[in-house]
């Protein structure tokens, strides 16, 4: 790989002062010129991580920048993210989650924890997919935040009452009541390709929301972006045979009773 020193600039620097900045090493903005801060910032880095303090990023470096966040290190939630617990013995649990980030190499994903929680709560089949779909989304340097993946019965009705009812805000986003979606049976979640600096990026015309559809699609989802009556561009759902119909009766006998129809 590249080394990349003072004087260098481009996108790959513009990630390494974005992963530097995470980390609380670099205080500047994220433009992509290698200057005396960012030289500053690495060299910080690289004596914490006890490596050639040199303030080039190698081979060396870049693995230690790029790897999974260290359990000491704080997980950084996006403004308007909410991580919701799960109480005890509910039927549903929602969470939110976080975005992944890559280099051509295993791409760090500071919320990777965030995002495995949220996975660990829908179908493992539905998992396993969306695992690897956020695997390929980093090796092509596309971050994604999972926002929704399992989601109780209340909470889709307070979705479909959203520019419904009096005193709700915002856009209708959805056309399914409670019991009426995949996300009340754990068999669909939803994304936001994020920024750079893992900001919240909606503007669907962007070339990596195509992209990420078209990976989660090459791994098995269903994509809501594909859907004639109601586009849902953020949607990814792995259902089987299933219909929401179906899910509903089958719910009666148990969650677990309503995945084992899935294989």
């Amino acid at each position: 790989m590249a080394v990349y020193r003072r004087g260098s600039k481009g996108t790959e620097v513009e990630r390494i002062q974005a992963r530097l900045k995470q980390l609380g090493h670099y205080k500047g903005s994220a433009d992509g010129k290698f200057g005396p801060g960012t030289e500053k910032a690495v060299k910080a880095f690289q004596r914490a991580r006890q490596l050639e303090v040199d303030g080039k990023v190698g081979p060396a470096t870049w693995r230690a920048l790029i790897e999974e966040p260290k359990k000491t290190e704080p997980t950084v939630v996006p403004a308007g993210v909410v991580a919701i617990a799960r109480p005890e013995g509910s039927r549903q649990a929602p969470v939110t989650s976080g975005p992944s980030e890559g280099a051509g190499l295993t791409a760090p994903n500071p919320y990777a924890r965030l995002n495995d929680q949220r996975l660990s709560q829908v179908h493992p089949v539905l998992a396993i997919r969306g695992r690897c779909m956020l695997e390929l989304c980093a090796y092509e340097n596309i971050a994604v935040l999972i926002t929704q993946g399992l989601r109780t019965w209340e909470e889709q009705d307070a979705l479909y009452a959203q520019g419904r009812t009096t005193g709700t805000k915002g856009k209708i986003v959805t056309k399914a009541k409670g019991g009426s979606s995949f996300h009340n049976f754990g068999l669909a979640f939803d994304i936001v390709v994020l920024d750079s600096m893992g900001k919240a990026d909606w503007d669907a015309s962007h070339p990596s929301w195509k992209r990420a559809a078209e990976i989660g699609k090459s791994v098995g989802l269903e994509w809501g972006g594909d859907w004639k009556s109601f586009k849902d561009i953020p949607h990814f759902q792995y259902i089987g045979d299933l219909t929401t119909a179906g899910c509903r009766e089958l719910y009666q006998e148990g969650l677990q009773a309503l995945w084992a129809q899935i294989s």
